[in-house]
């Protein structure tokens, strides 16, 4: 499955999935931690719920992922790559492998068993990937580009209102 086809092949509804994910001070970073609370948030739900109700929020955790990527893809990551080069790109292949579980647990021709343990996976890289990304990124960005953290802000919006619109688009299609 293809980056992205999570979010088509799912019936999680995209705007209630990122109702309150924004920030009240107008900060990428900020708006980006919210994100990385809403995404552990969903793991812990997923080990506390019921066997039957994992899947659904399996496949709310890969909307989630898979929206953050391609937010951090299109916006983001473009932005800081003139000041943070190389980490960026360290960012990026982290990002295929989370890519390469959500895929997974997006096919519904996986095996609950084989979705269970891309769950897992995925949760380890993901909780991974957001201390680094926290500590290393989103702190040097805070200290040292205040500016460009809030000229972000106004992208990273526009890019979810983008691709919250692309999925209206494709639901009404089908």
């Amino acid at each position: 499955m293809m980056q992205g086809e999570c979010i088509r092949e799912m019936t999680v509804d995209i705007p209630s999935a990122l109702e309150g994910l924004t920030s009240i001070d107008h900060r990428a970073t900020a708006l980006l931690r919210r994100e990385h609370e809403a995404i552990l948030g969903a793991f812990r739900e997923y080990h506390d719920a019921s066997r039957g109700a994992r899947e659904a929020i399996g496949q709310q955790i890969a909307v989630l992922i898979e929206i953050h990527d391609r937010v951090e893809r299109a916006v983001v990551y473009p932005a800081l790559a003139p000041y943070y080069g190389p980490l960026i790109r360290a960012f990026l292949t982290e990002h295929d492998q989370i890519s390469s579980c959500v895929a997974i647990i997006c096919d519904s021709r996986n095996s609950a068993a084989d979705v269970s343990a891309s769950v897992d996976r995925l949760e380890h890289l993901a909780r991974d990937h957001i201390g680094r990304e926290e500590s290393s990124l989103l702190a040097p960005v805070e200290r040292d580009q205040p500016g460009l953290n809030a000229r972000l802000y106004a992208s990273i919006v526009a890019e979810k209102e983008r691709l919250a619109g692309v999925v209206d688009d494709l639901e009404s299609r089908s």
